[in-house]
Order: structure tokens, then C-alpha cells, then sequence
């Protein structure tokens, strides 16, 4: 989480729990947030590579994105698979 001000402008979640207990798919980023003014700033190609690191440093090989915005996140990597 990134804030400027007591203002939030950056943020994601990294899980391996999930509400929705069908999928298998674990851990993941999820909640990624850009306000509206930072936008354009590679602050989520930023946020998305410390979680990555993160995960690693946790000796997880594979990390998801559940996402209805699945052309944004091939830039960065991640590959549709379901």
C-alpha cells in the first residue's frame, strides 16, 4: 500500500485463502487499486512485482490473478489459463 497523505493511492491484496472456495488457485493478488490521479504511473506494474518477490521469498513457484481484465495482466506476465 502506497498513500500520499492519509489518502490510499495503491494497493493489492496477496492471498492464499479465498471466499470463493472453488478455486484452486492459490496464492493470488487480487484487489488491485489505482486511484483515478496515479493512474499511468507503472505503479501497478510496481505493486505487482513486490507481490511477486513476496511470494517468492514464501517458496511459491506460481502466483494468480482472478480477474475479469485478463488482457491487462498478460503485459505483466500472467497467462490465462481457465
Amino acid at each position: 500500500m502506497i498513500s500520499n497523505h492519509n489518502k490510499i493511492i495503491v494497493f493489492c491484496t496477496f492471498t492464499k485463502e479465498n471466499h470463493i472456495s472453488y478455486l484452486p488457485y492459490i496464492p493470488f493478488i487480487s484487489y488491485i487499486y489505482i486511484d483515478k490521479n496515479y493512474r499511468g504511473q507503472r505503479l501497478s506494474r510496481a505493486l505487482i512485482n513486490f507481490a511477486c518477490n513476496y511470494a517468492k521469498s514464501l517458496q511459491y513457484k506460481n502466483i494468480y490473478i482472478i480477474t475479469d481484465h485478463q488482457q491487462l495482466y498478460k503485459k505483466y506476465g500472467f497467462e490465462i489459463i481457465d
